[in-house]
């Protein structure tokens, strides 16, 4: 499959370099089969993807968010799956969480929700406990340069 990617902050030739295809958000909403949304929350990506995104959207789209509620506005997601305007949509995040148990998005049939346990895969729970173990034992070895730029920052703002 041809993976394309938006990403504002990182470099075409690194987008290129991994095999990928740089785009712009446009031309990947026209072009998209699939869309994996992967941003942080802040006042840039509130509701990144709106009604006028899925209006750009082919119909046979399907849009996956494991990355953040808010980044979807949940009311043109609804919209766009009851009027079929995309084919459906998987979400494991949501503006509130839990989402309230008479949330719109649970009577449709093209949506597949998950309570906010993507991340939780043995993988990751895995590599999770390494990096805690990891950060026990440099403490152990280096306390005095545990977390640098934290005691640098502190140190700045004199605390």
């Amino acid at each position: 499959m041809n993976v394309y990617v938006y990403d504002p902050y990182v470099s075409m030739d690194m987008i290129e370099k991994n095999g990928c295809h740089s785009i712009s958000i446009k031309d990947g909403l026209n072009l998209a089969d699939f869309i994996s949304v992967h941003l942080p929350l802040n006042d840039e990506t509130k509701d990144f993807i709106n009604v006028k995104s899925f209006q750009d959207m082919k119909d046979s789209c399907v849009i996956v968010n494991t990355a953040r509620g808010g980044i979807i506005n949940e009311q043109d997601l609804y919209n766009a799956l009851k009027d079929k305007k995309i084919r459906a949509a998987g979400l494991d995040v949501y503006n509130q969480e839990p989402p309230p148990s008479d949330h719109p998005l649970f009577n449709l049939s093209n949506v597949l929700l998950t309570p906010h346990n993507a991340a939780l895969t043995l993988e990751c729970r895995m590599r999770m406990a390494v990096e805690a173990s990891e950060t026990v034992s440099f403490y152990l070895k280096n306390k005095e340069n545990l977390n640098l730029q934290n005691i640098i920052n502190r140190k700045e703002l004199g605390i």
